[in-house]
């Protein structure tokens, strides 16, 4: 299978205070995170938190 991988670099994500990591995905998915969770921003702006949990360092989308 082929995928594609994004790096963002700047500053926080637009709305994510502290986002030590996010990643786009090819179809204008954001998954960030804050540090103490994970969400996700898809294309139609709605956004939800996938998982919380302490010290995220990274977030990658991968597809399956």
């Amino acid at each position: 299978d082929q995928f594609t991988v994004w790096q963002l670099v700047g500053g926080p994500l637009p709305g994510a205070t502290q986002s030590p990591g996010y990643d786009l995905s090819a179809d204008g998915t954001i998954a960030y995170s804050n540090g103490n969770a994970v969400f996700i921003r898809r294309p139609d702006g709605k956004t939800e938190r996938l998982l919380t949990e302490r010290l995220i360092e990274q977030v990658a989308l991968v597809e399956v």
